[in-house]
């Protein structure tokens, strides 16, 4: 396994690790907002009625804006949700594809690279998406990437 590999496991063990149920986001933030100043972002909360608000960061102006959320479906009856598992080249745990898996990758890339960028990981998408409508587009943003699952093909519109 590369370094790089082997820091983006560590990155996802890390979020898998925090129950971010609806509601309960923030207490990903902390960790978050580590991560992306450590890459150079200016990270504030966005308040959001009824939600632990949207994390927002930005390095620099323009660039590209990269959304996600930061909520995961909840386990059910699950007996260890919140603990990754490795087994082979698939990774389980819970949000690990939908999107812990995403903001890992992002955090990665953002380490690796210099350039304006905008970030957006809001709060409620799995209930009422009171976060994403909160939202609006930063000032300069070149255009938007939704980091959601979508086996893997682009999909260039999304309803809701």
């Amino acid at each position: 396994m590369s370094r790089s590999e082997d820091t983006l496991i560590a990155l996802l063990r890390q979020l898998v690790a925090v129950p971010t149920l609806a509601g309960r986001e923030g207490l990903s933030h902390a960790l978050l907002t580590g991560e992306l100043a450590t890459a150079g972002c200016d990270v504030h909360v966005q308040p959001v009625p009824g939600t632990a608000g949207n994390l927002i960061a930005a390095r620099g102006r323009g660039g590209p804006w990269l959304v996600t959320h930061l909520d995961v479906f909840p386990p059910y009856d699950h007996p260890d949700p919140f603990t990754l598992k490795v087994e082979g080249d698939v990774l389980i745990g819970r949000g690990a594809i939908d999107t812990k898996g995403q903001i890992a990758a992002l955090l990665l890339a953002l380490q690796h690279s210099s350039g304006p960028v905008q970030v957006a990981l809001v709060a409620d998408e799995e209930r009422l998406g009171r976060g994403s409508a909160a939202l609006q587009v930063p000032e300069g943003a070149s255009g938007a990437v939704v980091l959601e699952p979508t086996s893997l093909r682009p999909a260039v519109v999304e309803a809701g």
